[in-house]
C-alpha cells in the first residue's frame, strides 16, 4: 500500500507538471508520399521540437511503483502459504505477480509457492481470462473484426506491463502516448486501389519518424495518387493520459486490498 500511496503522490506531480507544460502539438507537421514501388502511402512526422524528458521520467516512476506493490503482493502471499505449511525457507526467487498477455497462457512458476486458491484468483484477474473478455463478446460487428489480442491490451494490468517493461527492459519515452482524431485523405487513386490507414503509437517523437501507412494496391500499369497536403492529429504527450495511468493505480489498488483479509 505504501508503493500504491507513493504512486498516486507521484501521479499527483505528474498531473501539475503536465498542466504547466507547453503546448507542443502544433508544432509538429506531417509529410506524406506515395512509393509506387513498396504499394504504399507512406505518412513520416516533420518539424518536432525538442521535447522535455522530464515528462517521461515522472511517467515511467508511478507505474514501477505499482508493478511493485503486486509484485510485494506475491511475495507475502508466497511467505503466508509457505508459514502455513510450516516450511521456513524463503519463496522462490521468480515469485512476482504474472501479467498474462497471450491468449491461453498463465505463468505458473511465478506463483508457485502461493496457495492454490491464491493461484486461482490471480489467474482469474489476468487480461488474457473469461472475466475480462466477455464484456466484448456482444459487440458490433466492427468490433467482432478486431482480434482478442487488443482487447487483452486494453486491460489495466496490460497497459500496466507495456509501460513499465517498455521503460524499465528497453527505452525512456519521453514523448509520446498515442494520437487521436487522425484524419488523413481523402485520396484519389489512379490504376490503384486504396485501402485504410494503419497507425504507429507509442513511438519517440523525432523528424522524420515513420507515422503510418495507408496501403496501395496496383490495379493498372502506372498507378498514381493524388493526396492533400495536410494531415492533421491530436497528439498526447507522455504523462498526458492521465486517466489511463490514474485506472491503472486503481486497478492496482483493487487487486492488493482484495487480498487484505488474509494478512
Amino acid at each position: 500500500m505504501a508503493k500504491i500511496a507513493r504512486a498516486n503522490q507521484q501521479l499527483d506531480a505528474l498531473e501539475a507538471e503536465i498542466a504547466a507544460a507547453p503546448d507542443y502539438s502544433d508544432s509538429i507537421t506531417f509529410e506524406q508520399k506515395f512509393d509506387p514501388d513498396a504499394s504504399a502511402i507512406e505518412i513520416t512526422l516533420q518539424g518536432v521540437p525538442k521535447l522535455p524528458l522530464e515528462l517521461g521520467l515522472l511517467a515511467a516512476e508511478p507505474m514501477q511503483n505499482l508493478r511493485a506493490a503486486i509484485n510485494y503482493l506475491a511475495w507475502e502471499l508466497a511467505k503466508w502459504n509457505l508459514a502455513q505449511q510450516g516450511e521456513e525457507r524463503e519463496p522462490d526467487g521468480r515469485t512476482q505477480y504474472p501479467i498474462n498477455t497471450k491468449p491461453r497462457e498463465f505463468s505458473d512458476y511465478m506463483v508457485r509457492d502461493l496457495h492454490p486458491n491464491h493461484i486461482a484468483i490471480i489467474k482469474q484477474m489476468q487480461p488474457n481470462e473469461v472475466d475480462w473478455l466477455r464484456q466484448f463478446a456482444d459487440a458490433g460487428d466492427r468490433l467482432r473484426e478486431i482480434p482478442a489480442v487488443a482487447f487483452i491490451g486494453a486491460h489495466p494490468l496490460a497497459q500496466l506491463a507495456r509501460l513499465s517493461n517498455t521503460d524499465k527492459h528497453q527505452a525512456l519515452q519521453p514523448a509520446l502516448v498515442g494520437g487521436t482524431e487522425f484524419k488523413i485523405g481523402p485520396y484519389e487513386g489512379v490504376d490503384c486501389e486504396i485501402g485504410k490507414a494503419s497507425s504507429t503509437l507509442n513511438l519517440t517523437l523525432e523528424s522524420g519518424a515513420h507515422w503510418s501507412t495507408v496501403p496501395v494496391t496496383r490495379a493498372g500499369a502506372k498507378p498514381k495518387v493524388k493526396m492533400d497536403d495536410r494531415v492533421t492529429c491530436q497528439i498526447v504527450f507522455a504523462g498526458g493520459d492521465m486517466p489511463l495511468f490514474r485506472h491503472i493505480a486503481k486497478s492496482v489498488r483493487d487487486i492488493v486490498r482484495s487480498f487484505e483479509p488474509i494478512f
